[in-house]
């Protein structure tokens, strides 16, 4: 009897052997293929585990195979068929690379998805994970403009940091710049540029800016000195990090001071700018404390502020720019402080 039941008892047959352990015939990667080629939906599924035999095999038309039946599938059976091919250690390195970098764009990067991209990058070099996470910012850009909402497709995880670099995290900085420079010479007309940086809050190394993370953005500052555009980009990306300290202020002082004598190429945009720049000093993740009382972390960034400030000469500009943000973030602890007095 041909139906998709009797079909997906003899899928699940196949998926419940472990690839290595069991003999694998071209008889059985050819009835695999056979239930396959019928195209019933109702056995997407089971075809998740029932595959890994044709990719045991070495099937000449695996990768085919494989891409067509992405093409066809929902989110949470193509999940299901990465969890089996994370665990089937017959498949070699380049299938795995060529089945997620050509075929799981139009997918969410889940945690399923996401674990077997550790691996390709894990043997491959970041400039080739790179262009992939590219090529999913393109496909979210062309969604959006399409349907012309940003709902509905997240290129990257909505997390503020990556399990990308798990087992490489020497490569974590080495796609950190890769993806400031991306996002400094992006062409984001028309808004793209406000999810453009959730791919610099996916690569981030930490919320923190460490010393290498400094150095990085120190050759960038220096590289676009002259270019108000190409600061206000950096200025930007800044605000990716929530955890503040005084490099991050150190960076600041340093795109201010070079911006304020940029104003004559665009005043506009050296407006964004500094506003991009107190934003970077302000940002901050989800805030804890206790009612009627200031967050720890703005506390934290007036003591900070407040010790940067002294520091600074006073025929320094951004010293009265520092100034400004620090009164204005006085006077958000002074009204919180006073909730109950109704004084504000």
């Amino acid at each position: 009897m041909d139906t998709w039941q009797a079909d997906n008892v003899v899928l699940n047959s196949y998926g419940n052997r472990i690839p290595g352990t069991a003999i694998i015939s071209e008889k059985d990667a050819d009835l695999i293929i056979k239930i396959f080629e019928k195209g019933r939906s109702e056995n997407n599924h089971a075809l998740a585990g029932g595959l890994q035999t044709v990719i045991a095999f070495e099937h000449p038309q695996t990768e085919n195979i494989i891409g067509s039946y992405l093409r066809r599938v929902h989110q949470r059976d193509a999940e299901i068929f990465f969890i089996w091919l994370s665990d089937n250690g017959q498949a070699s390195k380049d299938l795995i690379k060529t089945i997620v970098l050509k075929h799981t764009v139009r997918f969410y990067l889940s945690f399923e998805i996401e674990r077997i991209l550790v691996s390709v990058l894990k043997h491959y070099d970041v400039e080739l994970v790179f262009e992939y996470l590219v090529r999913r910012f393109n496909y979210k850009k062309q969604l959006v403009i399409e349907t012309k909402s940003l709902m509905g497709y997240d290129f990257v995880p909505p997390a503020e940091h990556s399990n990308l670099f798990e087992e490489e995290p020497a490569k974590n900085l080495q796609m950190f710049e890769l993806a400031l420079n991306w996002y400094i010479e992006l062409d984001a007309d028309g808004g793209h540029l406000f999810y453009a940086k959730d791919m610099l809050s996916y690569i981030q190394p930490q919320q923190v800016i460490t010393n290498e993370v400094y150095a990085i953005y120190d050759r960038l500052i220096e590289k676009f000195n002259d270019n108000l555009s190409s600061l206000a980009r950096i200025a930007d990306s800044l605000s990716i990090f929530h955890s503040k300290d005084s490099k991050l202020v150190a960076l600041v002082i340093k795109i201010f001071d070079l911006v304020i004598y940029l104003k004559d190429q665009d005043i506009d945009l050296l407006r964004h700018t500094r506003y991009a720049l107190y934003d970077a000093i302000t940002s901050m993740g989800v805030k804890t404390g206790i009612p009627g009382q200031p967050f720890q972390v703005d506390i934290e960034l007036r003591d900070l502020l407040t010790r940067e400030i002294t520091q600074l000469p006073d025929y320094f500009e951004s010293k009265q720019f520092l100034k400004e943000i620090l009164k204005n973030l006085n006077n958000q602890i002074d009204q919180i402080s006073d909730h109950d007095n109704e004084t504000w």
